[in-house]
């Protein structure tokens, strides 16, 4: 097995023993999930470049606009290595799987501004993201993973994949 396959069975090795880990202590511990139209805003920490031998520190910080159950919602986002950030926009939806579980994919652009860090080679970057998460009290918590790509608009388009960990805080009732 080469050293990139081995790197990539072990982020995904240690991203699916935080699910599972999460999961059972988040559903017993879990109450009701915010009535729908409740808007969030979400935290994240995580990697960037998780298939690169080199991976880079990412946070991420999202306001997400309620619209209602199972509607496409849109969502505000300013995310950050060290080196590069990002300001992005688009939609999800927040899908119930069972009683304690909620899958929301997403997709977006990001306007992308390269200071010597990842090099993505260009200005604008699409995201498409699908994060999994568990109510804990009136909050969620869970893990998302995001790919960017730049569609190949620009000269360049390595895209990078991200990993991270996620907290998502209710900011109001309808």
């Amino acid at each position: 097995m080469s050293a990139r396959a081995a790197r990539v069975r072990r982020v995904f090795a240690v991203g699916a023993l935080a699910i599972a880990s999460a999961g059972p202590a988040a559903a017993a511990s879990a109450a009701a999930a915010p009535a729908a139209g409740t808007s969030w805003f979400a935290l994240g920490a995580g990697a960037a470049q998780i298939f690169d031998p080199h991976q880079v520190a990412m946070v991420t910080l999202e306001y997400r606009y309620a619209v209602g159950r199972l509607r496409p919602s849109p969502w505000l986002a300013a995310e950050a290595t060290t080196n590069d950030r990002f300001f992005g926009f688009g939609g999800s939806v927040d899908i119930p799987i069972g009683q304690r579980v909620i899958l929301t994919p997403a997709l977006g652009a990001s306007i992308y501004l390269e200071h010597d860090g990842l090099g993505l080679g260009w200005h604008l970057e699409g995201r498409s993201s699908l994060e999994v998460t568990w109510p804990v009290g009136g909050t969620r918590i869970g893990a998302a993973f995001a790919h960017f790509s730049n569609a190949r608009l620009g000269d360049h388009n390595p895209g990078t994949e991200i990993l991270r960990v996620v907290w998502i805080v209710p900011i109001g009732r309808p």
